[in-house]
């Protein structure tokens, strides 16, 4: 009765059923919502807002950290149910695992009570926080080129893809021939209200089932914004006193952050030009990946260094 208990889940008819199961029996402090993982990670009430989260075996242990990691909190875990074979998979997500602020805190083995059935449990830590910016240039670009399932080198939710399976069989298409140009013309051919019918799917998922497979392993962060750099800077000898800037916060420390202005070097901006106010800890201001505005402080051209300000000083 203390714990505090969110069910996740995309399929609206089993929220609603969720939600009637906890209505009925009175239950307190549990909600059901619906929605996709990717989406509502996105979301500062749910982002980082919890100390344990598990998810079904929906799939592999990479694709399942971007999904589940963002919700947890640091100090807090994620808890992945797998199968007992988990050593080749737990190797190829510590990279995905990483990327979302987690460490792998230990992985437990055991048996099924009355079985031969093996299974094992992988205790992920959230050891760091990331930022909204850096979710949204982590999120859904996973893809995996070496995994079981050709759908995993794709940006398909890993739920769909019985539905994705289905489609493929309704065009008499084979997944392994995913690269040529026959595949992709038929593809491009199909009938997405005809297929919504056939498959009882809904159009969103279909149109985005056939936009993944026409672009296998596409990096979709190739799409989001960049830092807005001045063409005309090339060296620090272009540089001004209050010149205004973009740039992305590659580094954080206790004194100040770094931050890539389109130089050489990263330019410096030290805690006490954070804010007019008071900072006790940068990472209250700034984090790793955080696309900023920022300003020309100082330069020293013999030691190549550049400092920067978050602070627009008057004329």
């Amino acid at each position: 009765p203390e714990l505090k208990i969110t069910l996740l889940d995309s399929l609206n008819k089993r929220v609603k059923f969720l939600n009637e199961v906890i209505r009925q029996l009175e239950l307190k402090n549990i909600d059901a919502i619906h929605g996709r993982a990717e989406d509502i990670g996105k979301n500062e009430n749910y982002r980082e807002k919890y100390d344990l989260c598990v998810s079904r075996a929906v799939a592999n242990l990479a694709t399942l950290s971007e999904y589940c990691m963002p919700f947890v909190r640091v100090g807090g875990v994620f808890v992945s149910y797998k199968s007992g074979d988990i050593d080749e998979e737990v190797l190829k997500s510590k990279k995905a695992i990483s990327l979302f602020g987690g460490k792998i805190d230990e992985v437990v083995k055991f048996q099924l009570p009355g079985t031969d059935i093996n299974r094992a449990f992988v205790k992920i830590k959230k050891i760091k926080g990331i930022t909204p910016k850096v979710y949204e240039q982590a999120i859904g670009f996973l893809r995996i080129p070496d995994g079981d399932n050709l759908l995993d080198n794709t940006g398909i939710h890993p739920e769909s893809y019985e539905v994705a399976e289905s489609l493929l069989k309704e065009l008499d298409l084979n997944i392994e021939d995913i690269n040529t140009n026959s595949f992709k013309e038929k593809l491009q051919n199909a009938k997405v209200e005809d297929l919504v019918h056939k498959l009882n799917s809904n159009e969103y998922t279909i149109t985005d089932i056939i936009k993944e497979l026409l672009t296998p392993g596409l990096d979709p962060r190739d799409e989001l914004e960049s830092p807005i750099l001045k063409s005309d800077i090339l060296h620090i000898e272009d540089l001004r006193i209050g010149m205004e800037l973009e740039g992305t916060v590659r580094n954080v420390a206790s004194f100040g952050a770094f931050v890539d202005i389109g130089l050489h070097d990263d330019g410096l901006i030290h805690i006490s030009k954070m804010s007019k106010s008071f900072v006790k800890n940068p990472n209250d201001i700034l984090n790793v990946g955080d696309i900023i505005k920022c300003y020309v402080d100082g330069i020293d051209l013999e030691k190549q260094k550049v400092q920067l300000s978050l602070i627009k000083e008057k004329n």
